[in-house]
């Protein structure tokens, strides 16, 4: 669990869009050891607004801490021009850094690194096959009984209360199955909401398609039917992915 959860912030998070072609090439991403425990800041019980800040704080305190050493040694080879760039980020306890191979072999031997991956750009992947899923009589999807949700929503947990984000291709801020829970159109200010760094949309739009599905899978439902996990949420979203620019 621990390694998908920093997978997924890796995918979120680290989106400067390399033509690296292997992780000995010229833009590598360095995962720090840590030994601190940062999740459970998140679980505080009964306050998620605190429990949230706690998790922030521990994020940026532990990168902080375990970053220093490499950060020193990185200043230095910038200064003496013999590595290209580098980039700190607390969220996800990592550190991007462009440079030849011989410098970032050396690096990856550092006993405070314990992982090192490739810089890539992002992209979609297509399906193998579409098609239109079976819905049940109780008006939700077939999968939501797989996962088991039907039974968390009867415990009272239907994402009320909570937020959720997706970094994606976009979402279709006026689809029937989630327009009304765009935080954007319940009081928030819409700058907060929605982020567009390629045509600068004001409202969530999605040309692709890919984010607002799995926007749904989140959280999508309307009168007649219930797709997402967590209908009772409330959601932002940024359109970053396959917009026809590149990722910088």
């Amino acid at each position: 669990m621990r390694n998908t959860v920093f997978r997924l912030v890796l995918i979120i998070v680290i989106m400067s869009g390399s033509s690296a072609t292997g992780w000995g090439a010229d833009k590598v991403i360095f995962q720090l050891k840590s030994d601190s425990p940062i999740l459970s800041g998140f679980a505080k019980a009964g306050d998620k607004l605190a429990g949230h800040r706690e998790g922030i704080e521990r994020l940026r305190s532990n990168a902080e801490i375990s970053q220093a050493g490499i950060i020193n040694v990185l200043e230095a080879l910038e200064a003496r021009g013999e590595i290209e760039s580098y980039r700190r980020f607390w969220i996800a306890n990592v550190v991007m850094v462009a440079g030849p191979k011989e410098v970032i072999d050396r690096l990856a031997q550092r006993p405070d690194i314990v992982a090192v991956y490739d810089d890539l750009p992002i992209s979609l992947v297509d399906p193998v096959e579409t098609g239109e899923a079976d819905i049940l009589s109780e008006g939700h999807e077939v999968g939501l009984d797989i996962v088991g949700a039907p039974d968390v929503w009867r415990m009272g947990l239907d994402g009320s209360g909570s937020l959720v984000c997706n970094f994606d291709t976009g979402v279709d801020g006026d689809h029937p199955a989630l327009e009304a829970r765009y935080r954007g159109n319940n009081g928030a200010d819409p700058a907060e909401c929605w982020f567009d760094p390629y045509t600068n949309t004001q409202y969530p739009s999605d040309l692709h398609g890919h984010g607002s599905h799995t926007m749904g899978t989140m959280i999508g439902a309307d009168i007649s039917d219930t797709v997402g996990v967590a209908p009772g949420a409330q959601w932002i979203a940024a359109g970053v992915v396959d917009r026809g620019g590149g990722i910088d």
